[in-house]
């Protein structure tokens, strides 16, 4: 069976290509976006669209009925990269971004590029481990990019925060984003202790 891998954003620059190249190296790709319809782009290719907004409570409910872990990530110095090297380079620092991201997520996760630099990622919490191992993994893919790219220009490191939604406590969409958001930050400014922090 082929690994799953959702691309919330996928209508998006980087979102279109995540999804196109996930599917040419083997994945089930299925591409989200907020447009109604992609036009047929991704039938093309062999991939399945679904318009959903992530922000609509109703659209929400569509996600997996187990509780989840919400993962708000954000690119450092990511405007540095873009204010020394352009555009074009920034959104290459995007890309590689998104394939360390794939790379270090556990089978059935959501991915979404949320705004900007920063991304979101939903995760079954039906067990923590599954949060360790994306810390470990994360970590791991950071290094071996870092170690061998040779664009010394640039470096990927991420900064994030989580929380667990848990469907039955009636947190609504924003309120869960804003405490991930909110972790996230929390985070960037303990870099140095290089751990997730947990706040409410």
């Amino acid at each position: 069976m082929k690994k799953k891998v959702i691309i919330f954003g996928a209508t998006g620059k980087v979102g279109c290509y995540s999804a196109l190249h996930l599917k040419e190296v083997g994945f089930d790709v299925v591409a989200v976006g907020h447009r109604n319809s992609d036009n047929g782009f991704f039938e093309d290719y062999g991939i399945q669209y679904v318009s959903l907004d992530i922000c609509k409570q109703t659209d929400f409910a569509k996600l997996p009925k187990d509780n989840i872990y919400g993962i708000m990530l954000d690119l450092d110095d990511f405007k540095a990269i873009n204010d020394n090297y352009g555009h074009t380079i920034g959104d290459i620092a995007l890309q590689d971004a998104t394939k360390i991201l794939i790379k270090s997520v556990p089978e059935n996760t959501f991915i979404s590029r949320f705004a900007g630099d920063e991304f979101v990622i939903l995760i079954s919490s039906k067990d923590i481990n599954s949060i360790e191992e994306f810390e470990n993994n994360l970590k791991q893919q950071e290094d071996y990019f870092n170690n061998l790219n040779n664009k010394s220009f640039y470096k990927i490191h991420f900064s994030y925060g989580y929380f667990e939604f848990k469907k039955d406590e009636n947190y609504d969409v924003s309120t869960f984003l804003k405490i991930i958001d909110k972790n996230m930050y929390e985070n960037k400014r303990s870099k140095k202790q290089n751990k997730f922090v947990k706040t409410l």
